[in-house]
């Protein structure tokens, strides 16, 4: 059995892991679609590049 201290602890830690997560989720996927675009044009044909639908879209 948990006590109660330890069980209102873990749920202000996730709480605070929550709102953390709410802020720096913009700048984290800002950061992940910038990676994404620099390896797509680093990597990526010239070819699949001219159609980018093609290469996006999983249908």
């Amino acid at each position: 059995n948990q006590s109660p201290g330890l069980l209102d602890f873990f749920k202000f830690l996730e709480l605070c892991l929550s709102i953390m997560g709410l802020v720096l989720l913009p700048y984290v996927s800002e950061n992940v679609y910038k990676a994404f675009y620099y390896i797509t044009q680093k990597y990526i044909s010239p070819q699949m590049r001219a159609a980018p639908r093609i290469s996006l879209s999983p249908l």
